[in-house]
């Protein structure tokens, strides 16, 4: 859940927010809410108990990826911060450093990719519509940072 928000964050870092200050405890309190209804829409939607904890199994695989992107993108962030720094910084290290940044977008998004791909597969296409639904509508990062906390619509 920590993770979902420092993700959020940093992709906020150069949104102008039109003076509007966020308050992270209560984003995160709001995630932890949807992470546990989200677990129950599961749990409801997918019958089979088994088949029903392998998803939540992927979605635990998909939160880790999502702590490892960040961790990538602080990193990136960082290191990119240090270049600029740095008065002797050749183009070459730039151009270094980007590319292999996009590579490891490129393959962190591949493995977004298939474990969604993995989740359909787990589930039947009623199920997936019900599950992707409530993640849509109550996942969403731009929904998550620009919403009045505590609305439920």
């Amino acid at each position: 859940m920590a993770s979902i928000l420092a993700l959020i964050m940093v992709l906020l870092g150069g949104c102008d927010l039109s003076g509007q200050a966020l308050d992270p405890e209560k984003i995160q309190q709001q995630i932890a809410v949807y992470r546990e209804q989200e677990q129950a829409t599961v749990r409801t939607t997918i019958a089979d108990p088994v088949r029903a904890e392998q998803f939540l199994v992927l979605i635990g695989e998909r939160d880790e990826l999502i702590v490892r992107s960040t961790e990538s993108i602080n990193t990136y962030r960082d290191r990119m911060a240090a270049l600029n720094a740095n008065f002797h910084a050749e183009r070459d290290d730039f151009e270094t450093l980007v590319a292999s940044f996009i590579d490891q977008r490129e393959e962190t998004q591949r493995r977004f990719v298939e474990i969604a791909a993995r989740m359909k597969a787990a589930t039947t296409a009623d199920e997936w519509k019900e599950i992707s639904k409530f993640q849509l509508k109550r996942l969403d990062t731009r929904q998550l940072v620009y919403a009045p906390v505590g609305t439920g619509d």
